[in-house]
Order: structure tokens, then C-alpha cells, then sequence
């Protein structure tokens, strides 16, 4: 499968494979001593971003997504017997919203 000629994401994406190659250097050879590919590839990924620049209104509220889970005490009752067991839940809605930071 060829890489499309105009790629959406700018010239460093070439399709899931130069980010695939970039992904696995990272991973496996020196971290912060990077390859001229490495390296390119950060440079067209930085040279790229521009074009998806948007400001931010002030006072707007985003989600984040959140791996992990929290655990809660659930409490079971039956036939008169109480079972109380710790349960992994999803994170509430106060843990997904970022903190708020107070203006300057």
C-alpha cells in the first residue's frame, strides 16, 4: 500500500509505518541519541504542526481520557448475608476533568 501524496497529517506521515519505525527506534535504541530518520521524522512532525494550530477560548472545559480505574467498596446484600469487596470502577467525572488552574 502506497502512502497517499498529500498526507492529512503533513510530510512526516507517510503512512503507520514511518510512525511504526519512529515508535519502535524509540523503544529499543538509545532514547535521546536519535537515528537521521528519528530525527527527521521529528523535524517534519514539528514543521507540520502549525497547521494544526487552534486557540483555545478562555474558560473552555475538556475531557481527558484516563487509562486505569479505581477501586470502591461495594457492598452486596443477600438472604440477610452483607459481602463488602473492593471493585475496580471506571474513574468519576471529577478525576477526567483537568484541574483548573486559577489565572495569572
Amino acid at each position: 500500500m502506497s502512502a497517499p501524496k498529500d498526507p492529512v497529517f503533513g510530510p512526516a506521515w507517510q503512512g503507520w509505518e514511518s510512525y511504526n519505525q519512529f515508535s519502535h527506534s524509540v523503544k529499543t535504541d538509545l532514547r535521546y541519541v536519535r537515528s537521521t530518520s528519528a530525527s527527521q521524522f521529528l523535524d517534519e512532525v514539528r514543521a507540520s504542526c502549525p497547521s494544526r494550530e487552534q486557540i483555545i477560548p478562555a474558560g473552555k472545559s475538556f475531557w481527558r481520557a484516563r487509562l486505569g480505574c479505581e477501586s470502591m467498596e461495594v457492598e452486596q446484600i443477600d438472604d440477610g448475608l452483607t459481602v463488602v469487596h473492593e471493585e475496580d470502577m471506571p474513574f468519576g467525572a471529577k478525576a477526567m476533568k483537568p484541574i483548573e488552574l486559577l489565572p495569572l
